[in-house]
């Protein structure tokens, strides 16, 4: 009786593999059975493209997205796999695949996909996957199916914020010691705000800046600010989102009175944000494209070119006679011959005083009569 027992036994798991064989290798072939584990991963809380992820599977020839209401795939699907028609078994079965197999898992696939175009901001409260079969084509065994019992439905919440960047960047490329002001400005890009995106509750941040060339700042605009040292502290507490501070606004300007020749760059520091729906409040995204400056060293009335020690080096101001002859020269655009370091004096000069002319020629034979 045992024998009979392991006989029975033995031929029902032959039977059972034999059924299940052709299944996990085709198991779409008519069956429609939706995808598993779908997930959602984002860059950081600001992709608005995140990746779509899930496991199918083998049998599908395409695979469709759907965002909400929003179908997010490329027309025509994401590929799946393709049918080849099996000349001994007379049937239509899954041949190429794009998916990953899944380890442990026989017949099962894993797929990825990002869009190409961001999502619409806010929250999303549910996406789906739909797996789709090429209809058939040589068989009536192989009858396709459109995705009808075979998407899958994901209730998991996630929030598109888009990008919220901080920039900033000076006016002015180089101005004279003693003279001018460059102006800092620091804008906020938060245009995902007036399209249902996060509203920023606080942001603070610190401009750093080369305290040897440039005053402490005047310092216009939203929040409060604290000088130290090289750098402007900057606390803003109110809701950035509607308005006039919503969208690509100038929220901070810094006003910096130029002091000393020398090169200056404005950086950011310390940049953080709050938000009822931002959790990793430091990656808000900063630029700071043109925040550079040149502060020319200043300029003495009457000299030219003859304290240009040094390229731009103007020191000296005790003027020369050779200094208003080239100011009637450049009156009368007669040739100069002058060294590199005299023709960045005399631009240095210009850019500080304006064109050089017979006023520059007259005052300089003045100070050198008395």
């Amino acid at each position: 009786m045992a024998v009979r027992r392991k006989i029975l036994t033995l031929t029902l798991i032959g039977l059972m593999a034999a059924f299940m064989g052709p299944v996990c290798a085709n198991a779409q072939t008519i069956y429609e059975i939706p995808p598993t584990d779908l997930k959602v991963t984002p860059t950081d809380e600001y992709d608005a493209m995140p990746t779509f992820g899930w496991t199918c599977i083998s049998g599908p020839t395409s695979f469709e997205v759907t965002v909400g209401t929003t179908v997010v795939s490329p027309t025509g699907g994401i590929p799946a796999g393709t049918l080849k028609y099996d000349e001994t078994a007379k049937v239509n079965k899954w041949d190429t695949r794009t998916g990953t197999p899944v380890t442990g898992k026989d017949g099962y696939y894993s797929y990825t996909y990002k869009p190409t175009t961001a999502l619409a901001v806010g929250k999303v409260t549910s996406w789906q996957v739909k797996a789709v079969r090429a209809a058939k084509t040589k068989d009536d065994a192989d009858l396709g199916f459109d995705g009808t019992k075979s998407t899958a439905t994901s209730n998991t919440a996630f929030s598109v914020f888009g990008n919220i960047l901080l920039s900033m960047k000076a006016d002015k490329a180089e101005v004279v010691a003693g003279k001018d002001t460059v102006t800092v400005t620091v804008g906020l890009d938060n245009s995902v705000a007036t399209a249902g995106g996060p509203a920023l509750a606080t942001l603070d941040f610190t401009v750093t800046y080369n305290a040897a060339f440039l005053d402490a700042p005047d310092v216009t605009g939203k929040g409060t600010a604290t000088k130290e040292a090289g750098k402007v502290i900057v606390k803003i507490a109110e809701a950035i989102a509607a308005g006039a501070a919503a969208g690509a606004a100038d929220i901070v300007t810094l006003a910096f009175k130029a002091k000393e020749g020398g090169d200056v760059t404005f950086a950011f520091a310390d940049v953080k944000a709050t938000s009822p729906d931002i959790t990793k409040a430091t990656d808000v995204k900063t630029t700071t494209s043109n925040a550079a400056t040149k502060v020319l060293p200043a300029v003495t009335p009457g000299v030219i070119i003859s304290g240009a020690k040094t390229p731009g080096d103007l020191t000296d101001d005790i003027p020369q006679l050779k200094d208003a002859i080239v100011a009637l020269k450049i009156s009368t655009a007669s040739n100069l011959t002058l060294t590199a370091e005299e023709t960045t004096a005399l631009t240095n000069y210009a850019k500080a005083k304006g064109p050089v002319g017979v006023d520059d020629a007259v005052e300089i034979l003045d100070m050198l009569a008395k």
